[in-house]
């Protein structure tokens, strides 16, 4: 596979996610929303998988041995 091949990375989020996201704000599917309601489920969603990932690494540097004795 070439280095620049995009073809399995999808950058978008889930529909289960976007549709979580929508439930918890506006009580509708994702799919209900008026464009722009769009967009901003749309950017919290991505918002919500980018928060996940981050907490994951600090734990990892919470519990690693890197800050002993700083």
């Amino acid at each position: 596979m070439p280095a620049n091949d995009h073809s399995e990375y999808n950058p978008m989020p889930s529909e289960d996610l976007l549709d979580e996201v929508a439930q918890s704000i506006a009580g509708v599917d994702y799919a209900k929303l008026s464009p722009d309601h769009r967009a901003i489920v749309f950017g919290l969603a991505i918002q919500t998988e980018i928060g996940a990932s981050l907490h994951h690494a600090a734990q990892w540097f919470k519990l690693s041995k890197l800050w002993e004795g700083v």
